[in-house]
């Protein structure tokens, strides 16, 4: 009798492992006030946070009680753990944040591992049934959320069928194989996961669905009719929800986060769901792995690295795919695919191991589905089928609420059948997980504080609150900047654009403020060889584009504008070059006109009286501000005429129906034309006009050079360049 009530006992708290287990993921999926993640601005670190410290009761729980096993499975994880730790070390990490996020992510993954492995039946068939059930909290969250195109509490449909994903596969193995109430629960959980699938619409979910009931079938041909008509449920319900997706025409939230004429997806609003570019962006990326993998050496760029360190190996036509399908820079978070992102954060030392962990635990999950533990079972049909998503979508190690699942299902399937007796040699390894994730604990609540101050919720995010709990933070620096500029505190705001390279050394959008904040500052040099940069890394980008081009317009240089213009061809349209071109022109700026006859070919040979010809076609046409730009152009030639001629009143009456036709359309014409000008008016005896011509203007050494030699000539010796 005392022996059958221990070991009820003992079933008891083998069983309470489960639910602990389940923890992580039922914080995350909560849908409801006080959720760390449905508001967040960046859901994916609040995440990382909650992993880390949800995961400490089931892990301190396991070393308390001494129930660990060994595992020796999980090795090649924890080899790689352990090279991710000295890559970080070794190469100390530009992007802190993110470092932070990865360790707290990798840390609460090797927990919910060695829970896993340290299991019994009762645990895992409590954690199979939690995922179950929670799995259908996320998708009913989702489905309801039509306001953020059904991206529910994760903020991102991908993400939200990660997660869900592992419920219905569950739900699958139930449908196939089980009878009653749980046949029916998991043809609800199967069919529900489907349906929003084809709503959303993410075709990772579907085929990592499709592939894991294959291999259920193949390896456990019993079930073999069950899965079949699994199957058959799930492509039903994914028709479904494509015909509610196609006829239903859901509104989509626009990208926000533009800011002169640039935009970055990654910091935008969280609520829109993050796109990520189908076959041809991935097959870009996949491409550019190699190289990144062989420049970063044996260790790789270090874990959470990836974003900071990858843009210089983006192709262009992935980049500009990316643009065009959401109106937005973008930085690429990851690799979007589990098998080559090891590779990427340790190394080919890392990389190696964490292959093997991986293929490891599918050749474990193959094995188990011959087993007759229905517990063990469910859990490989989820293994399988979060590795056949994390080659398609996204790592394992990004999103937190798939990472729940997965590593507990590593973790199971690495270890014995009857694994949960005391081990002697295993016991170090959960109190070891224990002390790490308490010494993160602080770093977890810091992020914590962190993302809750950067909440889209808020009535106004305060960037320098959330500066104030992390001031290595990308998102809330770039916040700090826009705020800045909206207030006109440049100086401030090129210092808060800084640190965000600091952190991440080839963001665009901060080089391309960066490079506005130069010009501002009358450094035209310096905005050249910032945008310069920018377009190193993006070579279409198009607010670095088009002001190197504006800036060739005002150069002196020809090959500059030769090379500033090919540049521009190939990504802005004609129309705005040609536009760009003839403000120059209004402008008084030399290569304006020159541009325009490189643009506009009918000009090219066009001179003097063919000119005014073709000045009186384009009024008759309508295209007046063409037409006033080539008769300002002919009104300055005749003025320069004049003025070497010595006849400075005919001169002056000249360069004011120049100006004249400038100020028609608004431009600016500081300099040069108001330059050439002011000396014409000082050379006709009339100085003081001049100098009140050129009051509060403002003038760069480019347009210097380019004035004619008597203009410059005039303007020193009649002290009118003096401020």
């Amino acid at each position: 009798m005392g022996a059958a009530k221990e070991s009820r006992a003992q079933a008891n708290e083998y069983a309470l492992v489960g639910w602990l287990a389940l923890l992580p993921l039922a914080v995350l999926a909560w849908p409801f006030a006080g959720s760390p993640v449905r508001t967040a601005l960046e859901p994916e670190l609040a995440g990382a946070a909650v992993l880390a410290l949800a995961a400490l009761p089931a892990i301190g729980f396991v070393a308390l009680t001494r129930r660990s096993a060994v595992a020796f499975g999980l090795t090649p994880l924890f080899v790689y753990a352990l090279v991710g730790f000295a890559s970080l070390r070794l190469r100390p990490p530009s992007d802190t944040l993110e470092a932070d996020r990865a360790l707290l992510l990798l840390l609460g993954a090797l927990a919910l591992a060695l829970v896993g492995a340290s299991t019994r039946r009762g645990a895992r068939e409590r954690f199979v049934i939690g995922v179950h059930g929670l799995a259908l909290l996320l998708l009913g969250a989702a489905l309801f959320d039509r306001e953020h195109r059904f991206a529910g509490v994760l903020q991102n449909t991908g993400a939200t069928s990660e997660a869900a994903l592992a419920g219905a596969l569950v739900g699958a193995w139930s449908f196939a194989t089980a009878r009653g109430v749980a046949r029916t629960l998991g043809f609800v959980a199967l069919a529900a996961f489907a349906f929003y699938v084809g709503l959303a619409p993410v075709f990772a979910g579907l085929v990592s669905l499709a592939a894991a009931l294959v291999l259920g079938a193949l390896r456990a041909p019993g079930e073999r009719r069950g899965f079949a008509l699994a199957l058959g449920v799930a492509l039903l319900a994914f028709g479904a929800g494509r015909a509610v997706e196609h006829f239903g025409a859901a509104p989509t939230s626009a990208p926000a986060g533009v800011s002169n004429g640039t935009a970055t997806a990654s910091n935008g609003s969280a609520t829109v769901p993050v796109h990520t570019g189908g076959v041809a962006v991935r097959v870009h990326l996949w491409r550019a792995i190699p190289s990144f993998v062989r420049d970063h050496g044996a260790l790789g760029a270090g874990p959470g690295q990836f974003r900071a360190s990858f843009p210089p190996y983006r192709a262009p036509e992935e980049i500009e795919l990316e643009r065009r399908a959401l109106g937005a820079e973008t930085e690429v978070e990851h690799a979007h695919n589990d098998w080559l992102q090891g590779w990427c954060d340790a190394g080919w030392v890392g990389g190696l191991a964490w292959l093997a962990f991986l293929a490891w635990t599918a050749l474990n999950a193959l094995r188990a589905l011959r087993e007759p533990s229905r517990d063990r079972a469910a859990l490989a049909l989820v293994a399988l089928g979060l590795l056949a998503n994390a080659a398609l979508r996204a790592p394992l190690l990004w999103n937190p609420a798939s990472a729940a699942c997965f590593f507990f299902a590593a973790g199971a399937l690495a270890s014995r059948p009857n694994a949960g007796t005391a081990s002697r040699s295993g016991a170090i390894l959960p109190w070891l997980s224990v002390a790490l994730l308490v010494a993160f604990g602080t770093t977890a609540v810091s992020v914590l504080r962190l993302t809750r101050e950067l909440d889209h919720a808020k009535a106004a995010i305060d960037p320098a609150k959330a500066l104030e709990r992390r001031d290595d933070s990308v998102l809330a620096w770039s916040l700090s900047a826009r705020e800045l500029e909206r207030q006109n505190a440049p100086a401030t705001a090129r210092r808060a654009w800084q640190r965000v390279l600091d952190h991440r050394p080839f963001h665009v959008e901060a080089l391309v403020q960066l490079g506005f904040a130069a010009l501002r500052r009358g450094d035209a040099s310096e905005a050249r060889r910032v945008w310069a940069r920018a377009l190193a890394i993006d070579p279409t980008q198009p607010a670095a584009t088009r002001n190197l081009y504006v800036l060739a317009l005002r150069s002196s240089e020809r090959d500059e504008l030769d090379a500033a213009l090919a540049t521009a061809r190939a990504t802005l349209s004609n129309a705005d070059l040609v536009d760009l071109a003839v403000n120059a022109t209004l402008a008084g700026r030399e290569f304006g006109f020159v541009a325009l006859q490189v643009l506009v070919p009918d000009l090219a040979t066009l001179d003097g009286s063919a000119l005014e010809e073709s000045v009186r076609a384009l009024n008759a046409s309508g295209q007046t501000k063409l037409a006033d730009a080539l008769d300002c152009r002919l009104a300055q030639v005749s003025a320069r005429d004049f003025a070497a001629a010595g006849a400075w009143h005919d001169s002056v009456r000249l360069y004011r129906q120049a100006l004249r036709l400038s100020k028609r359309h608004g431009e600016d014409v500081g300099a040069p034309l108001r330059l050439e000008f002011a000396a014409a008016l000082a050379r006709d005896g009339k100085r003081e006009d001049g100098k009140q011509e050129l009051a509060g203007s403002s003038w760069s050494p480019d347009e210097l050079a380019l004035l004619p030699e008597w203009a410059g000539t005039a303007l020193v010796e009649f002290g009118l360049l003096a401020r």
